[in-house]
């Protein structure tokens, strides 16, 4: 299935996905639950016959926006149109962000596609677990190691948190950092972080000595 366009706003495509829509035969397909992470819409997808559910499968709707000439949108004119393509988890997306609990409430198809993709979103969700738990680590003060030393900055001193892009894969989180060695400031991931030489105490104060470094992710 290729790409569809044909909305003026993303709130008003994401609307229409999650709405109940009649399909062949009498069945009615609607959105269980369902999760917006940038532009990926999560959702687990029922199908019901005369009340009765008959099967559940997760969806993935890829949101993208175009710029259109010349095209009008309910008498207005419009810049921009909103369109989707969808994928099923046989599919085997690349985007691994999709809700981890949706594993457990969709019975697994059972092919190889499915099978590969469930293992690499727990990966994800795993490793996102345990750089959230290292990130509550980093406090504005602190002066840390980094991870590299083939550049000539060595060590860098917190300044202020900084996250952009919501959740999901396409989310960006880092500190505002300053170079120890020659004053400048600069964004840095914490995966860039190798231990911290002096945690800010209680008190506010720097204590000079070093703590554990954080587990590879």
């Amino acid at each position: 299935m290729g790409w569809l366009f044909r909305h003026n706003t993303k709130e008003d495509l994401v609307a229409e996905l999650i709405a109940a829509q009649a399909c062949a035969d009498g069945v009615v397909c609607r959105a269980l639950e369902h999760a917006l992470r940038g532009n990926r819409l999560w959702s687990i997808c029922v199908h019901e016959k005369n009340g009765v559910e008959i099967g559940r499968y997760i969806r993935l709707d890829m949101l993208c926006a175009r710029r259109e000439e010349g095209v009008r949108w309910l008498g207005h004119k419009c810049e921009w149109s909103w369109g989707y393509k969808t994928l099923g988890e046989s599919a085997g997306p690349n985007a691994c962000d999709c809700p981890l609990r949706y594993l457990d409430l969709v019975p697994p198809p059972g092919d190889s596609f499915s099978v590969a993709w469930r293992v690499r979103v727990r990966d994800w969700h795993a490793k996102q677990a345990l750089r959230r738990r290292f990130f509550g680590k980093v406090a504005p003060g602190q002066v840390w190691e980094l991870a590299s030393n083939q550049q000539s900055i060595r060590q860098v001193r917190v300044i202020s948190k900084l996250t952009t892009g919501g959740r999901g894969e396409g989310s960006r989180q880092g500190w505002l950092v300053e170079s120890m060695d020659h004053g400048e400031r600069f964004r840095c991931h914490p995966r860039h972080l190798k231990r911290v030489v002096s945690p800010v105490t209680a008190n506010g104060v720097t204590a000079n000595h070093a703590i554990a470094a954080h587990p590879s992710p």
